[in-house]
């Protein structure tokens, strides 16, 4: 495709790996259907990949991920990760994910 969204001096290892902390911070299922839709969209033209997208959205609206992202946006708070904590050491650790409702 030849697009570079940045451009990193020296080593790029440490800055890609920052990014895929970044990527898994967020809720798999939201992960996995954006990886989609880029995909799909690469060889789409403009109105079949807006298209797409549009459909992708609506798959995930209302559903606890979704919720669970807009929720703070809507309360005006800082978003967490869903699902995540920190152990002693400061780490990211996985928690059982709690259904939530948008109200």
């Amino acid at each position: 495709m030849g697009l570079a969204s940045e451009v990193v001096e020296g080593e790029a290892l440490p800055r890609a790996l920052k990014l895929a902390e970044v990527v898994a911070d967020n809720a798999p299922p939201t992960v996995r259907q954006i990886k989609e839709v880029v995909r799909q969209g690469l060889d789409a033209l403009l109105d079949a990949g807006l298209a797409f997208r549009t459909s992708v959205y609506l798959l995930m609206f209302g559903t606890a991920v979704f919720c669970e992202g807009v929720k703070p946006f809507v309360d005006k708070l800082t978003p967490s990760s869903p699902g995540l904590t920190e152990n002693a050491e400061g780490d990211a650790v996985r928690t059982r994910r709690r259904p939530l409702r948008c109200q």
